[in-house]
């Protein structure tokens, strides 16, 4: 990271969470700005001690300290999942698995086209796509707490992959409202596949959120950080 002692690296770190950063992902990104640029500044200045190093080094953040940075870092965070799942859904556009996506469709369309009434079959899947989302974000949390627990730190990217799965799980179409959506739908042909299609589109999203990106988080920060390594 740099020439400073261990004591003063811990300092480092001791002095980002007094100024309320809690996440020791964002935690060892500051430390390792604030001590490169203050040892660049002791270089500079041989008379120059460590704590006016620090504090001068620290200030150059403004009058909000870290604050903008938590919140730059999140937003980095959130992009960077959305894009993952961007990624990896257009993987279900592309052959081959465009293939398995249009069999799912073609599945979908003959199940709805076998009921007398889909709109039933459409709000029990919705249903049971946000309880089983619900209760994915349930174990998470549960897995949080257990890694808090182990590594004695806390992660900014796992709160900010829980804010996000909450966030989606709110954002999703009640299901009231869906049900006087599909009340009034003409059930031809043509909207059993435009149905089919959108159960399955939000099926996969739904995967790829909560199965396949936060794995290749994990695995990003497991490279990152060997202490997260052991509970990934």
């Amino acid at each position: 990271m740099s020439q400073l002692s261990k004591a003063q690296i811990e300092n480092l770190y001791q002095f980002t969470r007094q100024h309320f950063v809690e996440w020791y992902d964002l935690q060892t990104e500051l430390v390792d700005h604030l001590a490169n640029d203050i040892e660049v500044m002791m270089e500079n200045e041989k008379d120059l001690s460590f704590e006016k190093a620090k504090y001068l080094s620290f200030k150059k953040f403004g009058v909000f300290g870290f604050s903008d940075i938590i919140e730059k870092k999140q937003n980095s965070l959130s992009t960077h999942y959305w894009k993952l799942v961007g990624k990896y859904f257009l993987e279900y556009l592309k052959l081959p698995k465009i293939l398995f996506t249009l069999f799912l469709i073609a599945v979908s369309f003959s199940v709805l086209k076998w009921f007398e009434e889909p709109k039933y079959f459409m709000i029990t899947f919705f249903a049971t796509l946000y309880g089983f989302l619900f209760h994915h974000l349930y174990r998470f949390h549960k897995m949080m707490k257990h890694n808090t627990k182990i590594t004695q730190r806390k992660w900014l990217f796992e709160h900010t992959i829980l804010n996000l799965g909450g966030a989606v799980c709110l954002a999703g179409i009640p299901i009231q409202i869906l049900g006087n959506v599909l009340d009034a739908t003409k059930w031809t042909d043509k909207s059993l596949i435009i149905y089919s299609t959108l159960m399955i589109v939000v099926g996969l999203i739904t995967f790829i959120l909560i199965k396949i990106v936060p794995k290749k988080i994990f695995q990003e920060m497991s490279k990152q950080f060997p202490e997260y390594k052991q509970i990934a």
